[in-house]
């Protein structure tokens, strides 16, 4: 008798976890205190739950739902502390209070529109799909016929045409090629089932797909030609390759016939996309938003601190404010009456 062995959480689950006790720390320290490990826990099982379910589109749809709830309850029990001001001036008065403004304010929009930015540009990054690149290597020699010259003017021995290996490119993309390709690989029928399910595909269809795969680089300083094939399958990415180089081969063989110098073989790891890379970008975007967020918001605080409190302060000159008397007003003159020396 076998007993089952509980599945290993995934990284994208405890990621998750783990960011949302960071974004725990937008509540109130008293809440935390109090709720804090039990919405930690609730969380990370959803998230296991969510996993089981899509994988990566159960992890974002499940972060699509929950993001904007913990932002507008967060906001909402920190204006719940201040039922006790009297009035909304004195309660964001009391939020943006100088031991806390401008700093906690901008630690508090900093780190979750940090957070937000790159969990959603790491989630993004893993649920794209995975393509695989396979390149074969034609050597292709110019013909003296091949050179573009003037009409009427003898063709140069050696002359070298810049325009040849753009030429030889659309010359590979070409139906003259390609179709060759689609008809010995069936493709009409193979990504018919692939892509709708349904009947095969017409040959322009796959003509398109087939050139929406493709990449080609020359080789500085030689007369190779690089034709990358694009997929989401490595065995299938190869298959491609080699049939294109074999194809183009046989068209050049009535002029200068070309040779395949590197066959292509399975990619051994996914190049698209650039999961590093993406993940650098989603740190450095995140940091340019959050703190542009943060300096924004911190900066507004500060404004309403000093409005909301400068009514009751004395004036910048030091003088003492004039005694709000009904005598100090002459109902006569309307001139300021100076206050009664004592002696």
């Amino acid at each position: 008798m076998s007993y089952g062995r509980a599945e290993p959480e995934s990284k994208a689950v405890v990621l998750s976890g783990k960011l949302f006790q960071h974004l725990l720390a937008a509540y109130p320290e008293d809440h935390r205190r109090e709720y804090g490990q039990p919405m930690a826990q609730l969380f990370r099982d959803q998230c296991r739950d969510a996993w089981r379910g899509g994988r990566g589109w159960g992890l974002t749809r499940l972060w699509l739902r929950v993001f904007p709830d913990l932002v507008k309850t967060s906001v909402l029990e920190h204006i719940s502390t201040l039922k006790e001001s009297k009035t909304m001036l004195e309660r964001i008065s009391n939020l943006m209070r100088p031991r806390s403004a401008p700093r906690f304010i901008f630690i508090a929009v900093f780190i979750p529109v940090f957070l937000l930015v790159v969990v959603t540009c790491t989630l993004v990054t893993f649920i794209l799909p995975e393509s695989y690149a396979s390149i074969a290597r034609v050597k292709v020699d110019q013909a003296a016929s091949e050179v573009t010259r003037m009409p009427g003017m003898p063709a140069p021995v050696g002359a070298y045409d810049p325009y040849f290996l753009k030429t030889q490119f659309e010359v590979i993309q070409s139906e003259a090629v390609l179709g060759k390709v689609i008809a010995a690989l069936d493709l009409n029928q193979a990504w018919g089932k692939k892509f709708t399910g349904r009947s095969p595909l017409k040959t322009p269809e796959a003509l398109a797909l087939l050139q929406a795969r493709m990449d080609f680089r020359p080789v500085r300083g030689t007369s190779l030609i690089e034709i990358r094939v694009f997929s989401d399958q490595p065995a299938e990415a190869a298959q491609l390759a080699n049939a294109i180089a074999r194809s183009y081969q046989e068209y050049r063989s009535h002029i200068v016939p070309a040779e395949i110098v590197d066959m292509a073989v399975p990619g051994l790891r996914p190049v698209r996309p650039n999961k590093p890379m993406n993940i650098t970008l989603g740190i450095l975007g995140g940091m340019l938003l959050a703190l542009a967020a943060g300096t924004g918001v911190a900066g507004l605080a500060a404004w309403m601190g000093r409005r909301s409190g400068g009514t009751g302060t004395p004036p910048a000159t030091g003088a003492a404010p004039l005694p709000d008397f009904p005598e100090a007003v002459s109902p006569c003159s309307g001139s300021t009456l100076a206050p009664r020396s004592s002696s």
